[in-house]
């Protein structure tokens, strides 16, 4: 299983930032590192790695803005290095991941939804 990296990540926030607006500032360099490294987390396939990375981000505040952004840009790219698409409707996927960051779903009920609005693509 591919996973994504802390170069990755800054570069997916990077991006995200410039789209939504707002300035890059990296908040806690050991919450970023403890990102990629859940994000490397291979136990569960696919779906639960991109889970657990999403929820890890979307929770914390690894950088000053952007981080729920963020956290759904992850999980679509650990999607996506594992050849598999994420078809979900963005502001249902905004709503997920809101609900995420909020405590209401766990790694488990996210990685479900991921795979329910999930095909897999060419790698």
């Amino acid at each position: 299983m591919h996973a994504l990296t802390k170069d990755i990540l800054i570069y997916y926030h990077h991006q995200v930032v410039q789209r939504l607006g707002g300035r890059y500032a990296l908040l806690d360099a050991a919450l970023l590192e403890e990102a990629a490294r859940r994000c490397a987390e291979g136990g569960g396939g696919p779906f639960r790695a991109a889970a657990r990375c999403g929820l890890f981000i979307a929770q914390r505040r690894v950088f000053a803005v952007a981080n729920r952004a963020l956290a759904l840009a992850a999980m679509d790219g650990m999607l996506l290095v594992n050849g598999i698409t994420l078809a979900a409707d963005g502001d249902e996927a905004a709503g997920v991941v809101e609900k995420a960051a909020a405590g209401g779903m766990d790694e488990e009920a996210l990685a479900g939804w991921l795979e329910a609005r999930s095909g897999r693509g060419a790698a």
